[in-house]
């Protein structure tokens, strides 16, 4: 049956369950109903969406979670290249292997031919003033101008955009002004189509233009038009010319371009098939091209010879011409456009052993291969870019001889996300669309955006480097679909297993509303590809009065049958789906309506480790968690209930896990009572005391966010930082030390000691409500003693509390943790539950499961929350021996407790030390693990033999920064020492110069982590976060510091430290670690001082061993002589007792400074 001859609304059905966009289906209609298209669109594309219902989570760790979440932790490390620096690599490795053979034009191109092109083209585009990131337009079919094209745009830091080209000029001109293109490509013809005459209608102006400039109202960011024709067309240039512009040096200097051009710049727009409204800009980035087809490795293309029929415009193509360089192939192309008779023959007289395509395109090489019958039985067949049934799988595999056939899924805002490995089982690859690429995150939640049981279908959402950097010039879209959590929402109605498996059920916006009842196509189409008669089917909802939509199977049929019917369609399919899912219609058609992609330092880079530029990426072994801190905390409570959390010895107090649990959520349901909502922030004031981690842990089980307050703050830093949170409420203890914290509080709020209420407004603060105060047992005006808020619920309140775990993202903001504030006023870090529970430390360096580990930190620092978290995650026991850090309590509470671990920072090591020589206890089976601050290694060496450890490990981090690099279980002592540790598992780290660009391993320049530890950013202070935080995930961390090819690092020195004596930059690290040795120095830290001649000379601040009493300057001189150049010397000494330090045990340089003036 002829398609022209259906009902209009029933071909606008197909149009759009085909996804063809609305040109093509005008073509399909009478003139007399083309009147009709918007409303049918209109129709299609606001259809009610599906719900699920909803779940209670029961949460278990990695594979075993009941809820859709998978990390897929990889074997071999991303790489960071750009597409230039990938084709420069392969072209050195295979120069005189050949890279694309274009059957059609009856050309073919080495690796090194491919590099050579490309640069002329690349500084072609340099001669006609392009400049990085501008948009170049690529208009054209399969032909060898194209990765040209493509590459020399790369290669000159440009940005191509990927047009189609069957496009209309209207389609053309809307899609180069929605990117802004400076340039365009273009191919002389294209079957019928003249490009030139396409132009024309958009650019009148051309025929007239003198010069190969243009300027147009409709295209006004356009300048430039290159056609690859031998003739000259008015206002273009030849592609050929273009390309003899450049001199031989301005194209050797494209080679030394290439390291200014970041793998996280955009280097590739592709143009969605727009049948939600105009066709969006997807912008793609260099790491993403290169590392979604590094998975290819697994299906053994390196070396073959591999056909591509795809058309280039379409990411699928895209992505298995960049698989095929990286793995050193070699790409057929077989027509200017999609002919199965000649795709067939290219297989075969190349001799291809893999081809890429989609399912429709395998559909016709089945027809055209039931007639030719060539040898093509060794071929491995990859498929992606629409569903395919299962039914339909198995029969391309087996009318083709396949040797395999594998499916991928993905779309062209998140590339590839699912594929099959080789040794999948056989009924796997079409029960499934594989298992989830490397390094990326899964999830599927139901439409209040839950995560879903395992096994329960919900919308795929992806994270990880496959996802667009987003859509060019429309932000609202990008938000629609990407959140800033980094989490992109696929669109598809989808199953995903335990073993990081899925299934597709259908695209959500294909559901058939039949009156109640939501149906996916799919099914149907899977059952009915299954009959005999049918070659091809496909369902759509067509209107109907009664149901509001009815089915409708629109069927081809094989050779050698005529006719089909529904009753014979119902007569299949009863018993086998519910009957409401069988289709009322029955359409049979010749040919469906598709798409064009059938819908319906001159760096010598290498992999990984070898690579010569500073960058690393850990792989792990080890999933990441997807939960929340209270799902944790329920998580170890059921596991080990009566397994003590924590022992408070100065309070002389015990918790269970269970304990802990009950005591959370009390108080949790108490903060409700109070009238404290989701995402409100409390305030945490207290030392070292049981009521912190109670808060803490109260707090994210109702969804608030804790902030974590410095005990030793003044009432004016209280305010301050109370007011940068909007905080709703605050928790203080009674005292700490001598300080009384409401008398502090009365300084800042003197209304308190008049108010009659529990709740209050003050004129000097910005909260959005009334502040609420809780404190310790006694009743002072204005405050709740936290006793009286924890009686407030009733038991099904409090009951209601692990209820509610569902409701909290683990990609919520949890706690804030506020910087030191050295450099300026104190800034809020906020952190995501994801982030804490993931930086949980000790699980990398030590074994920490059900140990008893010793905590004196500071609960308000960072490493104290980790480290805790990490305990919590592991079953251990937290011991805490005092309100704040004492030495000889600390030792107690080792020795009592039988701690086998401690955590703590460097200064509160070399405290315990002194302590020692007097006590000696015997600490021969404890584990030392120090972060926080830099640690020598003669402080490393005195720490260890003094206090006797097992063991001493060291990890580094930041609060921005999370944890990023720590020592490994099994490293050696020098290595300890030599490093900082081995990069944290799922980070990547790279190092920079002062411009950004990444420097050689070895070479020390500016620290950058990127991965899921580091913060959402400072709370409130959007300005602040983009200088540290980069919209690409970079997270600049202000430390200067080396990167080796193994992923160790060493730290030189904060870049805030540096010294400037004259000229030259001086870190105060390598100097220290110096005069550390020397004999008398027990503790020494320096510090730039003004110098009238210098601008800045060099102080060292000295604390004596004891038995000495003086040092001079001179001494200092003749120590360091000959050791370190004599411009690093210090000119000044200044003898201490001891030094200002923070609660964290930070040393306050501004005193120092101030001490040297006195």
């Amino acid at each position: 049956m002829n398609l022209l001859r259906l009902p209009y609304r029933v071909v606008f059905a197909i149009a759009v369950r085909l996804s063809l966009t609305p040109e093509p289906a005008r073509a399909l209609l009478p003139s007399r109903h083309t009147h009709t298209l918007a409303t049918i669109y209109s129709w299609n594309t606001n259809r009610v969406k599906m719900g699920v219902k909803k779940t209670k989570s029961v949460l278990e760790n990695g594979e075993n979670s009941e809820l859709s979440y998978f990390h897929s932790v990889g074997k071999n490390p991303l790489v960071y290249r750009t597409i230039g620096q990938q084709l420069k690599l392969s072209a050195q490795s295979n120069a005189e292997r050949e890279a694309f053979v274009f059957v059609e034009e009856n050309k073919r191109f080495t690796y090194e031919q491919l590099l050579s092109e490309a640069d002329r083209l690349a500084a072609g585009f340099q001669c006609l003033g392009l400049n990085k990131g501008d948009r170049v337009g690529i208009l054209m079919p399969n032909v060898s101008a194209w990765p040209i094209t493509m590459f020399a745009a790369a290669r000159a830091g440009l940005i191509s955009v990927s047009l189609n080209p069957t496009y209309t000029p209207q389609e053309i001109q809307d899609c180069l002004n929605k990117v802004s293109a400076k340039a365009l490509v273009a191919s002389e013809k294209f079957g019928s189509k003249i490009y030139y005459e396409q132009l024309l209608e958009i650019l009148p102006e051309l025929s007239s233009c003198n010069s190969k400039k243009v300027q147009s109202k409709r295209l006004p960011f356009l300048s430039t038009i290159i056609i690859d024709s031998e003739k000259d067309y008015p206002g273009s240039l030849r592609l050929s010319d273009v390309m003899s512009l450049p001199t031989i040096h301005q194209i050797n200097s494209i080679e030394e371009q290439q390291v200014d051009i970041s793998s996280d710049s955009g280097c590739n727009i592709q143009m969605t098939s727009g049948f939600t409204g105009p066709p969006k800009a997807v912008l793609h980035k260099h790491l993403t091209l290169i590392n979604i087809p590094s998975h290819m490795q697994k299906i053994k293309i390196n070396s073959t010879t591999t056909c591509i029929p795809l058309p280039f415009c379409h990411i699928y193509a895209l992505l298995s011409i960049m698989g095929c360089l990286c793995n050193n192939a070699t790409i057929v192309v077989p027509n200017f456009i999609y002919d199965p008779e000649k795709t067939l023959h290219a297989i075969w007289k190349e001799n291809c052993r893999i081809i890429f395509a989609m399912p429709k395109l395998f559909m016709d090489l089945i027809s055209k291969q039931r007639k030719l019958k060539l040898d093509i039985k060794d071929l491995i067949g990859i498929t992606a870019g629409t569903q395919c049934t299962q039914e339909l799988l198995i029969q391309i595999k087996k009318e083709l001889g396949l040797r395999t056939l594998m499916v991928h899924l993905g779309m062209t805002e998140y590339g590839i996300s699912f594929g099959f490995h080789p040794k999948d089982k056989y009924e796997d690859k079409f029960e499934t669309v594989g298992c989830l690429l490397d390094h990326l995150e899964a999830k599927v939640i139901d439409n209040k955006g839950k995560l879903v049981p395992f096994g329960t279908p919900g919308e795929l959402c992806i994270r990880g480097y496959s996802t667009m950097m987003g859509y060019w010039g429309d932000e609202e879209q990008t938000r629609n679909i990407l959140g800033s959590d980094g989490w992109l929402k696929t669109g598809d109605y989808f199953i995903l297993e335990p073993n990081g498996y899925g299934k597709i059920i259908g695209r959500i916006s294909d559901i058939i509303t039949k009156g109640s009842e939501k149906i996916f196509p799919k099914e149907i189409e899977s059952l009915l590809g299954t009959f005999p008669a049918i070659e091809e089917v496909y369902v759509v909802g067509v209107p109907d009065e009664q149901w509001g939509e009815e089915l409708c199977a629109f069927i081809r049929l094989r050779e050698g049958h005529d006719s089909l019917s529904s009753e014979e369609i119902y007569e299949f399919c009863k018993g086998k789906i519910q009957s409401i899912k069988i289709p009322r219609y029955v359409r049979l058609v010749d040919d469906f309506p598709k798409t064009l992609s059938g819908k319906k330092t001159k760096s010598v880079l290498e992999s990984g480790e070898n690579s010569e530029l500073s960058y690393f990426h850990s792989v792990g072994k080890n999933p990441l968690v997807y939960r929340t801190i209270g799902q944790q905390l329920k998580l170890s409570a059921q596991s080990n209930a009566e397994r003590e959390a924590f022992v408070f010895l100065e309070e002389n107090k015990r918790f269970t896990y269970e304990q802990l649990l009950s005591e959370a959520d009390r108080l949790a349901a108490g903060f409700q009572c109070l009238g404290l909502n989701k995402g409100d922030r409390v305030g945490i004031l207290m030392p070292n005391v049981s009521a912190w981690p109670i808060t803490m842990f109260a707090a994210a089980r109702a969804g608030l966010i804790s902030v974590s307050l410095n005990p030793t703050y003044t009432p004016q830093e209280i305010q301050d930082c109370l007011n940068k949170v909007s905080a709703k409420a605050l928790v203080a203890s009674e005292k700490f030390g001598s300080k009384i914290y409401y008398e502090q509080l009365l300084e800042i709020l003197p209304e308190l000691s008049s108010c009659s209420s529990r709740r209050f407004k003050a004129k000097d603060y910005l909260f959005f409500q009334p502040l609420s105060l809780i404190q310790g047992k006694t009743i002072r005006k204005g405050t709740l003693p936290l006793s009286d808020v924890m009686s407030l619920p009733t038991i099904q309140q409090i009951n209601s509390i692990e209820d509610q775990q569902d409701d909290i993202s683990p990609e919520s903001g949890c706690i804030i943790l506020f910087t030191s504030g050295f450099t300026g006023s104190p800034k809020a870090v906020l952190l995501s539950h994801n982030c804490v529970i993931n930086n949980a430390l000790p699980t990398k360096i030590v074994e920490v499961s059900k140990s008893r580990v010793c905590m004196p930190l500071a609960f308000c620092h960072f490493y104290a929350l980790v480290t805790t978290m990490g305990a919590f995650c592991n079953d251990a026991t937290v011991i805490v021996p005092n309100y704040i850090f004492d030495s000889e309590k600390t030792f107690n509470a080792i020795d009592k407790e039988k701690c086998t671990i401690i955590f703590g920072v460097p200064n509160l090591f070399m405290g315990l030390m002194y302590t020692q020589k007097k006590l000696k206890f015997d600490f021969s089976n404890l584990i030392g693990i120090t972060a926080g601050a830099n640690c020598s290694p003669e402080a490393f060496y005195k720490i260890k033999k003094e206090l006797g450890l097992k063991k001493l490990k060291i990890a580094m981090g930041m609060t921005e920064s999370g944890i990023s690099f720590a020592s490994l279980p099994d490293d050696k002592e020098e290595n300890i020492i030599d490093t900082v540790g081995y990069l944290y598992s799922h980070l990547e780290a790279k190092v920079i110069d002062n411009y950004g660009k990444l420097v050689p391993f070895g070479t020390p320049g500016e620290l950058c982590i990127r991965g899921p530890l580091t913060m959402k950013g400072y709370w409130g202070d959007e300005e602040q976060t983009r200088k540290i935080l980069g919209s690409d995930g970079w997270l600049k961390t202000g430390d200067y510091f080396i990167l080796e090819p193994n992923g160790y690092g060493k730290i030189i020195g904060r870049i805030s430290d540096i010294i400037t004596k004259g000229s030259e930059k001086i870190f105060p690290k390598e100097i220290e670690s110096l005069l550390g040795t020397f004999p008398a120095i027990e503790e020494v830290y320096v510090v730039g001082v003004p110098d009238e001649h210098w601008g800045e000379e060099l102080c060292a601040f000295i604390r004596l061993r004891e038995g000495h009493h003086s040092l001079s300057s001179e001494d200092i001189y003749e120590f360091c002589k000959g050791k370190i150049p004599s411009l690093k010397i210090p000119r000044y000494v200044r003898l201490v007792d001891d030094f200002p330090k923070t609660v964290s045990g930070k040393i306050k340089t501004i005193e120092l400074k101030k001490k040297f003036k006195c």
